[in-house]
C-alpha cells in the first residue's frame, strides 16, 4: 500500500511538473512571437506583407548604417515584406535619435525619419535634427512631445528586452520569421540579391 502511495505521488509530481514546464514553454513561445508584433505606424515596407522580418539596429553602429540602404532596396523590390525595425540605443544622444524615429512614426513618417538620419549622417544636435524633420513636413512641436512620451520610451526599452530574449549580441541582426536568424556582420558580403534569395528561401518554408 505504501509503495502504491509513493508511486502515485511521484506520478502526480511528474504530471504537475510536466504541466508547469508546458505552461512555461508556451509562455516563452508567446514572448518570442511578440517580437514580430508592432503598430502599423512603426512598420517599414508593406504592413500587410506575407513575410515578416524583424530588424535590430543601432544608429551608433557603422555596419547598420551601411546595411540599412541595402535592406531597404531589397524590401522595396520584393514589395511584400513587413519589416519590423527595432532600433536600440545605449548612449543618450543615440536614444534621442531613436526616439525621433518612433515619434515621426506617430506622424506616419517612421521609415522616412530613419532614412533621413542615415542620409544626413552625422547628426549631433537637436537643432539639426529638427531642421531636417521640418523638411520632411513633420510638426516639430508634436515630434518633441512624442520623443519624450512614455509610449516611445517603452518601445525602445522593449527592443532591448527582445535582444536579450533572443540572445542577439550584435548589430545588425535579422529574424526572418519564422525560419532564420541572419547576422550580416560583414556587410560588404551582403547584397540586395543575397537578401532577395533569403526572402525567397524563407517563403519556401511554408
Amino acid at each position: 500500500m505504501v509503495k502504491k502511495v509513493i508511486l502515485y505521488t511521484l506520478l502526480g509530481l511528474l504530471i504537475l511538473g510536466g504541466g508547469l514546464f508546458a505552461n512555461e514553454y508556451m509562455k516563452l513561445r508567446a514572448e518570442l512571437f511578440e517580437v514580430t508584433q508592432t503598430k502599423k505606424e512603426y512598420v517599414r515596407g508593406n504592413p500587410d506583407g506575407n513575410l515578416t522580418i524583424v530588424y535590430f539596429s543601432d544608429y551608433e553602429c557603422p555596419a547598420c548604417r551601411e546595411f540599412d540602404p541595402i535592406l531597404s532596396e531589397a524590401v522595396k523590390e520584393d514589395g511584400n515584406i513587413k519589416l519590423v525595425q527595432r532600433p536600440s540605443a545605449k548612449d543618450e544622444w543615440y536614444m534621442t535619435l531613436t526616439a525621433s524615429v518612433y515619434a515621426a512614426g506617430k506622424q506616419n513618417k517612421f521609415a522616412e525619419m530613419n532614412n533621413l538620419i542615415l542620409e544626413n549622417w552625422p547628426i549631433f544636435s537637436e537643432e539639426k535634427l529638427f531642421e531636417l524633420a521640418t523638411g520632411l513636413g513633420l510638426d516639430t512641436k508634436q515630434l518633441s512631445r512624442d520623443m519624450k512620451s512614455k509610449e516611445v520610451r517603452q518601445e525602445i526599452a522593449s527592443n532591448r528586452d527582445y535582444l536579450k530574449l533572443w540572445n542577439l549580441r550584435g548589430f545588425p541582426a535579422l529574424i526572418i520569421w519564422p525560419k532564420k536568424i541572419l547576422l550580416p556582420a560583414n556587410t560588404n558580403a551582403m547584397s540586395k540579391e543575397r537578401l532577395l534569395d533569403e526572402f525567397k528561401d524563407a517563403r519556401s518554408f511554408f
